[in-house]
């Protein structure tokens, strides 16, 4: 190759380098931006009573995910299951879970209360009216997890707690954040770390920063098209070189 064209095929590596560098960054901007988004509008919820959100067995709608809610009834600690699978600030473990049986539908509502890294010992809640305050979520999807022990479930499928408990039940579950009366400590139990909920986050990018990356990735291919097409068109001049060279030769073996 002449030098030439390696001089280009370096500038042109570089070039492609930097615009897919570009427009990484900008899509990154892009997410960022829409997440930015997301979480001032979350941010500017205010905290609504449950049945102002959710009706018990009606459909979840997504556009309450996490949304703020607060929520009165009594614990039915009977039905306590551990959800395993779970990681808090780098720990395995499992979420505690107990149904709230609230005061003014008589529907029970699973309440993710904390997460233990053990299952033995587990603290029970407060036996009597217990106001909540957390996130509302929609319900997990059927767990694929092996056969577990008892009193353990891979997820919080409301079908399957819909079938377990009976009665009426709302179609998700509120991770809690606080409660009052708070849970008397118990001599003994494990302890049941606070889960933060859920971050939410955009499920669109923004628009223009989305077009400005795309824009970026053009100019990258358009840096290798103009490459390739240089590199053709000096074949195609060489190719003509040499045929001329070639009818010249002819020419002197010719006529001399």
């Amino acid at each position: 190759m002449k030098p030439r064209f390696v001089r280009l095929f370096s500038l042109m590596l570089v070039l492609v380098a930097a615009f897919i560098w570009l427009g990484k960054w900008q899509w990154g901007t892009a997410n960022n931006e829409a997440n930015q988004k997301v979480l001032e509008e979350a941010s500017q919820r205010t905290r609504e009573p449950l049945d102002a959100v959710i009706k018990p067995q009606t459909p979840f709608d997504n556009s309450t995910s996490l949304q703020p809610i607060t929520v009165t009834g009594r614990y039915d600690a009977s039905k306590t299951e551990l959800v395993a699978g779970r990681v808090l600030e780098g720990k395995h473990g499992w979420w505690v879970m107990t149904p709230l049986v609230v005061d003014s539908t008589g529907a029970r509502l699973p309440i993710v209360r904390g997460f233990v890294d053990k299952t033995t010992n587990i603290p029970k809640p407060p036996s009597g009216t217990v106001t909540v305050e957390g996130a509302l979520a929609p319900g997990e999807s059927v767990s694929t997890m092996d056969a577990l022990p008892p009193g353990q479930i891979g997820t919080i499928d409301m079908g399957r707690l819909l079938n377990e408990w009976g009665g009426k039940v709302y179609n998700g579950f509120v991770f809690s954040t606080k409660q009052a009366p708070a849970a008397a400590p118990q001599s003994g139990t494990a302890v049941v770390q606070h889960i933060p909920p859920p971050v939410p986050k955009a499920t669109k990018v923004d628009l223009r920063n989305a077009a400005y990356a795309w824009q970026w990735w053009i100019f990258a291919i358009f840096a290798v098209f103009m490459w390739l097409r240089i590199l053709h068109e000096e074949y195609l001049d060489d190719r003509a070189a040499a045929a001329l060279r070639l009818v010249r030769q002819r020419r002197r073996a010719l006529f001399g």
